[in-house]
């Protein structure tokens, strides 16, 4: 029995054409401190977080992906939000 799941994808015009001149590979760390913690979950509680409700989170310049079961989509909105 195929267990229902949600992508929520967000596509971003953060990719390394929009960076400013000399401020190159600013999307980068950006993307590395997002899963550093939020203001809700700071430090590693974000990824305990992320964890124990069974998430799946991508992180690039381009793009944000949550994969999460259908009936914890809301969660996923939440992590959404809080990166944001």
């Amino acid at each position: 029995v195929p267990i229902p799941t949600v992508s929520i994808l967000l596509q971003l015009d953060a990719d390394e054409f929009y960076e400013p001149i000399g401020k190159e590979g600013i999307y980068t760390v950006l993307c590395l401190m997002a899963r550093d913690g939020t203001k809700t979950h700071p430090g590693s509680s974000f990824s305990e977080y992320i964890e124990e409700n069974g998430i799946s989170l991508s992180i690039s310049a381009e793009k944000i992906i949550i994969e999460c079961l259908a009936q914890d989509y809301e969660i996923g909105l939440t992590v959404l939000k809080e990166l944001l």
